[in-house]
């Protein structure tokens, strides 16, 4: 790993800039919140000298010995916090020198007066990240196409072996089978063993070959069970990895499946305190450098980079993704799901309040890691009707089993209902009693289209004509939930794309597959809806690349017995993507001895290729 220079002595400070931290006048601009001096807050205490990351490397022996140093230094400094009410938290050393504590808010003042405190900040907290609801998609098999995984295994015969993602969230159902190494891989290849633990002086413990290290950083033990599921279904993305051994067949492979993966939980279990703060991170950070990360996954975020404290933003942290970069590991961090400003503004476009359409979210804003936007998803399985020998899949809002229960295995006729105008290019109407009197549709389903009538109309007009069940096709691209109160008769919402076949099949008959069925993506390798737009609120062009995160299948940690997959879609989803690819690309780039040809650190090289 590449460091800055070793020869300067250990007790050289970082250079002094007036008015840190709280103190700031970025902060004081910036900041959201009121404090009252009572007030007790997460504080980061960043001291003077510079971290170990900027000294050496962080397996050698200089660099435990420069350990030492800096903790000490936290006691002779915390020993003139004797006067202070505070909790410590977390100490730091490796990439940023300090520590963080719970104190009041008037005593910060204090603190940053102490000698060898270069600031005092207050740390940013995050909400647990929501993933967005999204119709069922496949274990991966087509998002993997899509990013090219399976040709980087194909072609190059690169399967994350070897490489480390440490993935930071809400943690990880280490029961579940992705995560057994039942192929025996990481056991035999992999580079991380239960000894590797001791000696990086991390905590937490060994789990299995696949899974080598598990903390809970938030509440300071080694319980990672994901109570949200969210981690568990990233962590599968990136590099989950079932093989049943009978049939010696893969059932699930996530982007880097030969992948080891490091499980550091960083939200909090309890009721109330949920969330997580950047000093919780900040620490995880640090042992994902102690055991040697090459890759970090960070599906987290709060929406654009301004919200809190600028300086801590660009001084502190991204001082800390520099210092990961340049050590060769690669931070892949979810760009957000608050698609634009102007979509969440009271006018619902750019205008005088809101003139900014990025929303780019913290920590992907800060410089030295990649942030992931999202796209949409090649395919997905769902149920499905088949009109013309096409299946097309649809949108059941009853409680999406009214139409299976009623027409599932079934040939029933249906009419398209027409408009008789002779005013639309395709002759179907929207379901007024008008058109249903010119139409016999009686015993069958009717067929109209989405437009000026309410969805509720639609179904109680079909249902007095004596129609049996409803379709109603889109008017432009794309799926529609429908908001239907009374389900007089079972309802269904089809893609527009469906409509050519309605009008053309010759036999008119819809059949209803009580299976599952692939069906293609309308919106397929486009940007995701939900995707937050950059650039970040400093100008910073993020995000930086973009993967599949829109209907995501992977694994459901949630459900007891450890076979279960879920879909979950959003930004999240497409950062382990990326970080898993970046895995490969780091394999390949070991395997072949670019680093060494190139002089260009491991990350460097990964961001190039990516």
């Amino acid at each position: 790993a590449r460091t800055a220079d070793v020869s300067k002595d250990f007790d050289t400070p970082v250079k002094d800039v007036q008015a840190k931290g709280f103190k700031s006048a970025s902060f004081q601009k910036d900041n959201l919140n009121t404090y009252k001096d009572s007030d007790v807050v997460r504080a980061i205490v960043v001291l003077k000298t510079a971290p170990t990351a900027d000294v050496a490397q962080s397996s050698d022996k200089r660099a435990i010995s420069y350990r030492g140093r800096l903790v000490n230094q936290h006691k002779t400094i915390r020993s003139k916090m004797s006067g202070i009410d505070y909790t410590l938290q977390y100490d730091f050393t490796d990439l940023v020198n300090g520590f963080s504590c719970d104190v009041a808010y008037g005593d910060l003042d204090k603190i940053a007066a102490i000698d060898g405190v270069d600031a005092v900040y207050i740390a940013n907290t995050y909400s647990v990240p929501e993933p967005v609801k999204r119709e069922e998609t496949p274990k991966m098999d087509y998002s993997n196409w899509v990013t090219g995984v399976d040709a980087a295994y194909d072609e190059f015969g690169v399967d994350g072996t070897g490489k480390v993602i440490a993935v930071l969230d809400t943690g990880l159902n280490v029961t579940h089978e992705a995560f057994a190494d039942a192929d025996g891989n990481c056991a035999k290849n992999g580079r991380l063993t239960e000894e590797d633990l001791v000696d990086a002086g991390a905590p937490g413990k060994y789990i299995n070959a696949k899974v080598p290290f598990a903390y809970d950083y938030a509440d300071k033990d080694n319980d990672v069970t994901d109570r949200q599921g969210h981690g568990t279904h990233v962590a599968g993305i990136a590099a989950g990895c079932a093989y049943d051994k009978e049939t010696k067949k893969y059932t699930f492979l996530g982007s880097a499946s030969g992948a080891q993966i490091l499980a550091m939980k960083i939200f909090y279990d309890s009721e109330s305190k949920t969330g997580t703060s950047s000093d919780v991170y900040f620490y995880a950070l640090e042992d994902a450098y102690r055991l040697g990360a090459d890759v970090v996954n960070m599906s987290i975020g709060a929406q654009n980079g301004f919200t809190y404290d600028a300086e801590l933003e660009d001084a502190v942290f991204g001082n800390i993704y520099k210092r990961l970069e340049r050590a060769g590991i690669v931070v892949c961090v979810a760009n957000g799901n608050e698609y634009s400003m102007a979509e969440n503004s009271s006018l619902g476009y750019i205008g005088p309040d809101y003139q900014d359409y990025g929303v780019a979210g913290s920590p992907a804003s800060y410089d030295g890691n990649f942030s992931v936007a999202s796209m949409e998803n090649l395919a997905y399985p769902a149920y499905v009707v088949t009109v013309n020998g096409n299946n097309y899949g649809y949108s059941d809002t009853s409680d999406n089993t009214l139409w299976q229960t009623t027409f599932g295995d079934k040939d029933t006729a249906y009419v398209v209902v027409p408009d008789g105008t002779g005013k639309k290019e395709v002759d179907i109407g929207i379901g007024t009693p008008e058109e249903f009197a010119k139409v016999d549709v009686k015993g069958k389903i009717a067929v109209v289209q989405r437009g000026e009538l309410n969805f509720q109309d639609k179904v109680t007009n079909a249902a007095a004509a004596g129609a049996i069940g409803v379709i109603v096709v889109n008017n432009e691209a794309g799926m529609i939930n429908m908001g239907i109160d009374n389900f007089v008769v079972p309802a269904i919402s089809l893609p527009l794309a469906s409509l050519s076949d309605f009008m053309n099949a010759e036999s008119k008959v819809v059949k209803t597959p009580t299976e599952k069925q692939d069906v293609i993506n309308d919106n397929a390798f486009l940007m995701s809806d939900f995707s937050s737009w950059g650039v970040a609120g400093s100008l910073e062009l993020k995000p930086e690349i973009t993967a599949p995160g829109g209907n995501i299948y992977s694994v459901n940690g949630a459900v007891a017995g450890g076979q279960a997959y879920e879909v979950m879609s959003g930004t999240s989803m497409a950062a382990p993507q990326v970080a898993g690819m970046a895995a490969l690309v780091a394999q390949y780039i070991r395997e072949n001895g670019l680093k060494e040809k190139t002089g260009v650190s491991v990350a460097e090289l990964v961001n190039g290729f990516e």
